[in-house]
């Protein structure tokens, strides 16, 4: 049964990488598999289930096979074979995604109508397609196409304009969204967050949108929630000025604390010291006039964790010993204490983790307290406070890998001589070994690298083995080591020691587009079918960057060992996913002559 499961998934995320699909492969995937569970498990004799998996496997090749060679049909022009075949796909999983990828191909090659025809024709009425739709051409930036469906739909039909927006909104396109709600208020107001999309606004920048917001609600504390969001914007913009006209319409104290503590805050950073500590005297002045209150305890621990991290310790100290909500008030000091190890004020730190009640948090506050101590040469008194801690290995692992950051390596190699649990030394020394790699130190370097390795030799589990090398490896990649990389993946024999770690590494190569290190990657690679989806995966990678002979020569590779396959039906699909990439990249008689030999390999 599982082997069905892993094939699905794997199959579908075959079939989406390279078609381009708008939902999530995996999920969907998982949604089958848990209705195929279902299907198979309840209450089935082992002989009869055995038949099923069977059955299923085959059904899933070849609708596969199908869905890929109707939309390599399509893309080089055969459009009326693409939809015949199209209507023979069984399986309504794999329908409904080929339904996507044909419609979505058809409104980019400005055939609207026809694609609208067919989803009204075969979506049943599942919005969630439309949906889809509408969010891919979005992430594409071809929301005029978008609207495009919209009015030869029925831009008045509420649910089609909904579906839009959201797209929109889902996509930060804010101004495309606002412009339609503000033409059509009374009918769509009632269904817009219109706080979110403030939100989305103020992260923008665009305090003139949130203030058209303003005008349009109806609930005076709506309003004055979104003028603090105003203020804020501003702030976070530097126009200082500005915001401080729009604090003297907040009618309310507390949001006025909020906005005046941040100005402050931001005038210090740009140099004003006098100015900031104006801001936090009218602060000041404020705060008696404020009750306890659940409101007033989480603008207070905002604040103050903003004014710690500004290193303004003792505002925001005064303002956590405001606070009455106990949980509120110990994650506020958490902060504080963070921020003052950060600012070497270590005494004051530890003093301070003394209030914080919950065993765990104080834990991590102590924590990272050491590794500060540690990072600036105390590491006997890092060691000290760590002594007794639950997770004492995880806290010298990031002790040490902080030294190593900061080029301390002898002090960072004297802490992994600390750690007692194997799988933590692992890492430990893996993230020195990079550092040293880093940094130049050539001799070194490949001292530990093989330390780290031997310690990986010795592990029994393979699935530990598995998932602990691509930690190892995958570092190695980010700083383009890619023959210590490779190194390290020859080291075992036993592909079971490092099957998910080889799909990592190829799949990342492939997302940087490095053609030539992908390929020596995918050759260690043993399963033929999935050498070919890294292949295709990178040759989409490839094009994004306009690289196109080598995405051709990828696609090439693809094709050579699509044609040692035996398996008729994942021969089919993997080709038809090899012919529609090929089509895109103009080479639509070579396209035409691959769809040609699947046609003749499925007796179609």
């Amino acid at each position: 049964m599982m082997k069905v499961l892993r094939l699905f998934i794997f199959v579908s995320i075959l079939f989406l990488f390279p078609l381009n699909f708008p939902l999530n492969a995996v999920g969907l995937a998982r949604e089958k598999s848990e209705q195929l569970f279902k299907d198979f498990t309840n209450n089935t004799p082992s002989t009869k289930l055995a038949q099923n998996v069977t059955s299923e496997e085959e059904l899933i090749w070849k609708n596969g096979a199908l869905g890929s060679l109707s939309i390599a049909l399509l893309e080089i022009g055969d459009r009326d074979r693409s939809l015949d075949i199209f209507r023979s796909i069984e399986d309504p999983f794999l329908q409904k995604q080929t339904l996507s990828e044909l419609v979505l191909r058809l409104t980019r090659k400005g055939e609207v109508k026809l694609a609208l025809d067919l989803l009204q024709t075969f979506s049943l009425g599942d919005t969630t397609l439309l949906a889809g739709i509408f969010r891919s051409l979005m992430v594409e930036d071809n929301g005029d196409r978008a609207w495009e469906i919209v009015q030869l739909m029925n831009s008045d039909d509420k649910q089609i304009l909904l579906l839009f927006l959201q797209a929109a909104i889902d996509n930060n396109d804010y101004d495309r969204a606002w412009e339609i709600i503000r033409d059509r208020q009374t009918e769509l107001l009632p269904y817009i967050n219109l706080r979110g999309m403030a939100l989305g606004f103020a992260e923008q920048g665009n305090s003139d949108r949130i203030a058209e917001i303003i005008t349009v609600l109806d609930n005076d504390g709506d309003r004055q929630d979104l003028t603090l969001l105003v203020a804020l914007t501003l702030t976070e913009q530097g126009e200082l000025e500005q915001a401080l006209e729009v604090v003297e319409r907040l009618e309310s104290p507390l949001d006025r604390v909020e906005a005046l503590g941040l100005i402050g805050l931001k005038y210090i950073a740009m140099g004003e010291g006098d100015r900031g500590e104006k801001e936090f005297d009218r602060l000041n002045k404020l705060l008696p006039q404020l009750e306890a209150n659940q409101e007033t305890d989480a603008v207070f621990k905002n604040l103050a964790s903003s004014l710690a991290r500004g290193e303004e310790f003792d505002l925001a100290l005064k303002l956590s010993d405001r606070i009455s909500n106990p949980s509120l008030k110990t994650e506020t000091l958490f902060y504080i204490s963070r921020y003052l190890g950060e600012a070497k004020q270590f005494d004051r730190a530890l003093e301070i983790t003394q209030n914080i009640d919950v065993s765990g948090l104080q834990e991590i506050a102590i924590r990272e307290i050491a590794i500060n101590l540690a990072e600036n040469g105390d590491s006997d008194r890092a060691l000290k406070l760590i002594q007794s801690f639950s997770d004492r290995d995880e806290t010298l692992k990031n002790i040490a890998t902080t030294l190593a950051e900061k080029e301390q390596f002898d002090r960072a190699l004297k802490i992994s001589e600390e750690i007692q649990g194997t799988e933590f030394k692992i890492l430990t020394l893996s993230a020195i070994a990079l550092q040293l790699q880093q940094k130049g130190q050539l001799e070194t370097a490949p001292k530990i690298r093989e330390q780290t390795l031997q310690l990986w030799d010795n592990l029994t589990e393979s699935s530990r083995k598995d998932y602990l090398l691509s930690l190892i490896v995958l570092p190695f990649l980010e700083i383009e080591a890619y023959d210590i990389a490779l190194e390290m993946l020859q080291r075992s024999p036993n592909v079971e020691d490092k099957t998910n770690t080889l799909r990592d590494v190829t799949y990342t190569l492939a997302e940087a587009g490095k053609m030539t290190e992908s390929l020596e990657f995918i050759a260690l690679v043993g399963n033929e079918i999935e050498k070919i989806g890294v292949l295709i995966f990178l040759a989409i990678q490839l094009d994004h960057q306009d690289r196109k002979p080598e995405a051709i020569m990828s696609l090439t590779n693809a094709l050579s060992i699509a044609g040692t396959l035996e398996k008729k039906d994942q021969k089919a699909l993997l080709l038809s996913s090899i012919a529609t990439r090929l089509a895109e990249l103009g080479r639509s008689q070579q396209a035409k002559e691959i769809t040609d030999e699947v046609l003749k390999l499925l007796q179609l």
